[in-house]
Formats: structure tokens, sequence, C-alpha cells
């Protein structure tokens, strides 16, 4: 059945990979056909007899009328349930991770959690806005105007300097964790499908559907630390305990700025599930 969504994440490779792998073709349009009436007017010439003769004359033509309309990764989103649908594909609703094997299909509802460095980034911009905010209202309070904009404040440049800093070794990967109503699930987000401004997404811990595939499960004990999951350390500290020094580094400085970081932002246990996502929405 056909919902309204609003989409914050689509993969669009994946998506046309899944309906390519269930045989159907991405077309780049669709042409919609109706049958109409319409009106045609001019004017009617001849002789009559040898005697010239002229006048109007109407009438109804049926034509069919033709709209072509772009399909767009939602529009395909919606034909891919259908044809999961039409196949018999099983779609598991908030799985116990236990229970699912790499490939099926899930739909993950909860709370969307930033995870690890992506955490930072969402908090650090939520304390930008908050500093500039504070600080735009005690100016007007006292009924004077900035003399520059409030970005080059100092306290406001720095921890620009800092989301950056962040954003960098965050990368592409945008982690988060899903908390189902018994379960919970990785996922990383590749922050160029994001169809809204990824950090503004995930702040006050909203609440979306995750749709996607089992990429793997954890048991036993392992868990699931994005930063040594997603190797984004590499690139930038390649040695083998880069990543551990650099949690212990985020983790200091965590404490340092009061930013609350459960021992889940930092990893999921086992008995989870990471998800390849195909899109995200509410």
């Amino acid at each position: 059945m056909s919902r309204l969504r609003e989409f914050i994440h689509i993969n669009d490779e994946s998506l046309n990979s899944s309906l390519s792998s269930l045989g159907r073709g991405v077309p780049s349009e669709v042409t919609h056909s109706v049958e109409g009436e319409s009106e045609r007017s001019g004017q009617a010439g001849g002789t009559i007899w040898g005697i010239g003769a002229k006048g109007e004359y109407s009438g109804l033509n049926r034509d069919a009328i033709e709209t072509r309309l772009e399909v767009s990764a939602p529009y395909r989103f919606q034909d891919l349930l259908n044809q999961l649908e039409e196949d018999n594909i099983d779609i598991y609703d908030n799985p116990d991770p236990r229970s699912v094997a790499r490939g099926d299909v899930v739909r993950i509802s909860g709370e969307a959690n930033p995870m690890s460095m992506f955490k930072f980034e969402v908090v650090i911009k939520t304390f930008r806005e908050l500093l500039n905010t504070q600080m735009r209202d005690n100016l007007i309070e006292l009924d004077e105007a900035p003399q520059e904009p409030m970005g080059d404040d100092v306290n406001l440049g720095q921890l620009q300097v800092l989301q950056d800093l962040i954003e960098q070794f965050t990368g592409d990967k945008l982690p988060l964790r899903m908390e189902g109503e018994n379960y919970r699930y990785g996922v990383a987000l590749d922050r160029e499908d994001m169809r809204v401004p990824a950090p503004g997404a995930f702040l006050n811990e909203p609440e979306y559907t995750l749709f996607g595939r089992v990429e793997e499960r954890i048991v036993g004990e392992d868990s699931w630390d994005p930063i040594l999951a997603m190797n984004i350390m590499d690139k930038y500290l390649p040695q083998e305990t880069a990543g551990e020094e650099m949690r212990e580094a985020l983790e200091e400085a965590a404490e340092e700025m009061n930013i609350p970081m459960e021992p889940e932002d930092w990893e999921i246990p086992s008995q989870t599930a990471i998800i390849h996502p195909i899109a995200m929405f509410w």
C-alpha cells in the first residue's frame, strides 16, 4: 500500500541494483496517457452550385493526452516495495537480529541516534546554533548590533574549526544506532546520499524508518565500533592502534566539553545486526 513519506536518505545505487535484480528496469521517465476530448474550431470554405460559401464550424475531437513524468528515487522506491510484495519476498519488521541472515530485507522503525564522531558533529552544530542565538538575543536586549558576523566570534570560530575537523575524520559515512522496540541495529549512511543536511537531520533523536538489507550480524563477544569498522582512521593514522587512540582522545574531549557520550554511543554490543541502507524516511 502506498503512503506518504519524507525521505532524508536514499541510496540510489542500491535502489537501482535491487530493482534490477528483481527484473525491473530503471526507466528515466514514464508516460501517462489519458484519452480526452478537445474542441476544435475554424472556418470552412467551399462552393455550392458555383456560389461561394464559407462559415464557422466547431466540433469535438478525441485525442490521447500524454504526460511525461520524470521517475524520481521515491517513485522507484515504491516500485521496489510493490515488486517485493509481488515476488513474495519477506520484509522483516524490527526483527530479532539473531533470526535474520545476510541479505534479508528489513524495515527498522525507531529512534536514530548519531554515534561516535558523527555525534560530535551533531552536538557541536547544536552548540554553535545555541551560542549564536544566545549572543544575538543579548545584543538585541542591549540594543546593539554586532559589528561582525556572529560566525567570526572567537568561540563560534573555534567550534566551526572543530566541527570541520570532525567532519574530515568522519568522512563519507554517518554511523547511527537505530533503537527499535526491542533491539538495536547499526547503520552507516552515505553523506552524499542525504537529502537534507546531515547534522540537522538527527538532532533530538528523531524517529525514522530505515529500509535496507542485513549486511552483517554481530554475535558472540564481538561488537560494532564505527571507528574500527569503517576504517576511517586509516587515511590519517594508519598504525594499528590508531582507532583505539582516537577513541581515547575523543572520550577525553567529550568529557572536557561536557558532551554526553554513553557507552552505546561508541559501540553497539553483541547480538545486533548491521544494516546496509536503501532508504530512510518518516
